[in-house]
């Protein structure tokens, strides 16, 4: 018996000391946490599951006299250039206007604690804070963590830091550091889908923990219980319920969520409004534009003789669709300025590469030229020449190539918000739509434009034919007259009527594929 516990002793002691290994490693102790500290992680509740591995893990205790929190900051490096873990002190889910919290990871192994602020998309430095406002306590830095243990007095002195007597909202980063010690563009940021009370007594004990709710049921009249829905789904959450515990001093009083940015909406608000942008630019650009573009190519020879008030059916129909296309446009325009407290998204002269080229930049780049050339395209149609003007071929080449180069603009935007936009109830879906509606798009152009162009040479054909044969002198051939096709040089009747239905049936194919393709957005989107 005792030769077996001799040998189970050794193995017992070198558990023990990988488990304290393991702590010591990372920094941040997990049994403490409903004991000690509250600890909020990503994904959502892995530091109580031992075979989950968390990418963020938060922790926050206020100290027995109640003027400081400690705040343990813990996050993964999934590479090299990973070298500092960031928290922002937020009243809503959307990064701008918080200041920030930072664990950054020096060259030379040390690791300091960074404050700044964000204002806009733009991060910038709080240099000179007071140990009494903040002070680093302890750090890890290895290839696999950083963590950072800090004491932050509740309401300090300098009031760029967050005061802790508030609930925030966190938004927890990783990314790598610039060569003066700033934080550099995170290549990743989350969004925690609750309201954070610092204050919140220990130990843990069932008064202080709010019973879940059911998000998409009505707000219960209980005190404490508040409903944050997680729209964007950024944090990985593996349930549908979340929940704050009520704040202190106020218990009948249920927390809210406050609005921030200039016109004080909330979160959910702005979410609600760049999607409205979304459907909007998605109905002026593939449902009318587009639809528009195809009329004066294909539907102006299909039917080249009907009128309404003395002008073609198509042009009614090219004009009324880019006119209404183009009022919807500005109203999703000033949607997204809403949306995104009147901010540029875009590039910034100066700014770092990293910032400039992400998918929400690139994005705003390529709506923004969309959107100039929707506005040019009916100015410039005010200064249209006459048909027979010696001019008039510089207009039509110009006009459809500013046309063909806002088309493009505005697919690449969607396809950018599509694929990289977390706003969508089902990202895999419309990514497969928007490629499909390309390629569809791409192989029926193709198809009508060889027809045309193998009508073409027909007439040439018969055209040649008839000067040899008769002696006629050969006019020149052209594609269509005013009033659609130049039958001058048609064999038959019945061909004319073949190229006819053909355009016809080539461009109501291209709006029916169009309007589903908005619609079908349209249902992943509000």
């Amino acid at each position: 018996m005792y030769q077996r516990i001799s040998l189970l002793l050794p193995i017992f002691f070198f558990f023990l000391f990988s488990i304290s290994l393991t702590f010591a490693q990372s920094g941040f102790d997990t049994s403490e946490c409903g004991k000690t500290k509250h600890c909020i992680s990503v994904p959502a509740n892995c530091h109580q599951h031992s075979n989950e591995e968390c990418q963020y893990m938060i922790s926050h205790s206020p100290t027995p006299d109640g003027k400081s929190v400690i705040l343990e900051l813990f996050g993964k490096r999934e590479a090299p250039d990973m070298q500092y873990v960031a928290a922002g002190f937020s009243e809503d889910d959307i990064m701008g206007e918080e200041p920030v919290v930072a664990c950054v990871s020096n060259p030379n192994g040390n690791t300091l604690l960074s404050y700044s602020y964000n204002q806009g998309k733009s991060n910038h430095p709080n240099v000179g804070v007071d140990k009494s406002d903040a002070e680093l306590i302890e750090s890890v830095v290895t290839d696999a963590v950083i963590y950072c243990k800090i004491r932050q007095a509740v309401t300090p002195t300098n009031e760029a830091l967050p005061n802790l007597s508030s609930n925030y909202q966190l938004l927890v980063a990783r990314g790598p550091r610039q060569e003066n010690g700033q934080l550099s563009y995170h290549s990743e940021r989350q969004a925690i889908p609750l309201f954070t009370n610092f204050m919140t007594p220990l130990p843990l004990t069932a008064a202080t923990i709010a019973t879940p709710v059911n998000q998409n049921e009505p707000a219960p009249s209980a005190p404490g219980i508040v409903i944050f829905p997680n729209q964007t789904n950024s944090l990985g959450n593996n349930n549908n319920t979340v929940s704050q515990p009520p704040k202190e001093g106020n218990p009948s009083r249920p927390a809210v969520a406050k609005g921030s940015g200039p016109l004080g909406f909330t979160s959910a608000t702005k979410l609600t409004i760049v999607k409205w942008h979304g459907f909007l630019m998605l109905l002026a650009w593939f449902g009318m534009i587009a639809i528009g573009i195809f009329s004066a190519r294909y539907l102006k020879p299909g039917i080249p003789n009907t009128k309404i008030g003395g002008i073609h059916l198509w042009f009614h129909l090219h004009r009324a669709l880019n006119f209404t296309a183009v009022l919807i446009i500005i109203v999703s325009t000033i949607l997204i300025f809403i949306g995104k407290d009147l901010s540029w998204t875009g590039p910034i002269l100066g700014a770092e590469p990293a910032y400039n080229w992400n998918p929400g930049a690139i994005h705003t780049v390529f709506g923004v030229v969309a959107i100039l050339l929707a506005l040019m395209q009916p100015l410039g149609a005010l200064a249209r020449c006459g048909p027979d003007h010696p001019r008039r071929p510089l207009f039509n080449w110009g006009h459809r190539t500013l046309g063909l180069i806002g088309i493009i603009s505005a697919l690449i935007a969607a396809y950018i918000a599509i694929t990289k936009f977390h706003v969508w109830s089902n990202a895999d879906t419309p990514t497969v739509l928007v490629i499909i509606y390309i390629i569809s798009a791409v192989l029926l152009i193709l198809a009508l434009e060889i027809f045309t162009f193998s009508r073409l040479r027909s007439r040439r054909k018969v055209a040649l034919s008839h000067r040899y044969d008769g002696g006629m002198e050969l006019q020149r051939p052209s594609k269509y007259s005013e009033d659609g096709f130049d039958q001058s040089h048609s064999p038959t009747r019945e061909g004319t009527s073949n190229d006819k239905l053909v355009n016809i049936s080539g461009f109501l194919l291209f709006s029916v594929i169009s309007i589903a393709f908005v619609v079908l957005l349209t249902l992943f989107l509000l």
